[in-house]
């Protein structure tokens, strides 16, 4: 069975990332992984498993605070599917290493930093989302769980081209039984002629609908569409499309406010 991995520092946004797992772990019928990273000084890097056992002083508090949220996991939702792992180093490096065994459905985390409220992330989500070799979904302090009804697609239709991954964003929309909007964004142009189809012929096995808007600015027209039309999730293609760089501008008000409870999954050509 392939297992939700989930990232957590204990902290509140970390156990909300948990609790959203959760849901969908028992939705998808899937196990969870929680795993802690920890870089603790004079250890080798990689993997110990954590199950009550760890000798050293600073592991056996990490354990204790593992089995801490394990058991409040059980009790809370009733959900005893969920094991735990301490990896010694960088949290992106754990949980790309720990997707390459092959068994992770889809890795987990909220936001981190100081100022995570909202888009403005730590620099934590942002290296880890940028750098993931698998799906990842990123939860904002504020999300809740709902069935995911709704995902949104931000495209720049001109330049899609043969290494879009076309198949990886259909498998999602199908695994979540969603509608998927895509949104093209484009400069105002009153002489701009373009032809969708190509691209719209790749989705024609989906539940989907077409907006384009126009704006010099990428970040007011998605401030627009969520305010507009909504969506449970926000799926974006980081390495090659990197539209998120500038949603995340500390200066963004406008849509840190409006989409401030909306996961962003992340997935990798």
């Amino acid at each position: 069975m392939k297992k939700i991995l989930v990232a957590t520092d204990f902290s509140a946004c970390a156990v909300n990332a948990l609790n959203y797992a959760v849901a969908i772990a028992k939705d998808k019928d899937k196990e969870i992984i929680l795993l802690h990273a920890n870089n603790i000084a004079g250890f080798q890097t990689g993997f110990l498993l954590a199950e009550g056992g760890l000798g050293n002083t600073n592991f056996q508090l990490i354990d204790q605070q593992l089995q801490e949220e394990i058991k409040r996991v059980q009790s809370q939702f009733g959900f005893a599917a969920i094991s735990s792992e301490v990896y010694i180093g960088d949290v992106s490096e754990a949980l790309k290493e720990k997707c390459q065994q092959g068994d992770i459905f889809l890795t987990i985390m909220g936001t981190t930093g100081e100022n995570s409220s909202g888009l403005i992330w730590g620099s934590k989500s942002m290296n880890t989302m940028r750098t993931h070799n698998g799906p990842i979904l990123i939860i904002p302090p504020t999300a809740t769980y709902k069935p995911v009804a709704k995902i949104m697609l931000s495209m720049d239709i001109e330049r899609i081209n043969s290494q879009y991954p076309f198949e990886a964003v259909k498998s999602w929309i199908k695994e979540m039984n969603a509608q998927l909007d895509i949104l093209n964004i484009e400069p105002f142009d009153p002489f701009a002629v373009q032809d969708n189809s190509t691209v719209l012929e790749q989705f024609k096995d989906l539940n989907y609908a077409f907006k384009s808007l126009e704006s010099e600015h990428l970040q007011d027209a998605i401030a627009y569409y969520l305010e507009q039309y909504k969506a449970d999730w926000i799926l974006v293609i980081p390495k090659k499309y990197n539209f998120f760089e500038s949603l995340f501008h500390k200066s963004k008000s406008e849509i840190i406010s409006k989409a401030s409870s909306v996961p962003i999954l992340a997935i990798h050509p």
